[in-house]
């Protein structure tokens, strides 16, 4: 029997655009997202893992960010779509605009 490569998840087409699957991390690492500075593209990012002590300049936000039963917008990050709360969103599009 193969073995599975990690980095290849057995999902649909559909499914690949809109699951995530969590992958821990280390202790002493982080997940940051680079967003795209073209407009006509949305929320746009793409992630990427790095060690703590070398992450320079970035801004600390939940995805979770907001209250229950706010309008949800969709976000794209790393070609899958993630729903996200109204006030998560006017933060994002803020940073964007820095």
């Amino acid at each position: 029997m193969a073995e599975t490569d990690p980095e290849i998840h057995p999902y649909s087409d559909q499914e690949a655009r809109t699951s995530f699957t969590y992958i821990p991390l280390c202790e002493s690492q982080i997940r940051l997202l680079d967003i795209s500075l073209n407009h006509d593209e949305g929320l746009n990012f793409r992630s990427r893992t790095v060690e703590r002590s070398e992450a320079r300049g970035y801004f600390a936000l939940s995805y979770l960010w907001g209250a229950l039963g706010e309008a949800q917008h969709e976000i794209t990050i790393d070609g899958r779509c993630l729903s996200i709360q109204h006030s998560l969103r006017i933060a994002l599009e803020g940073l964007r605009a820095r």
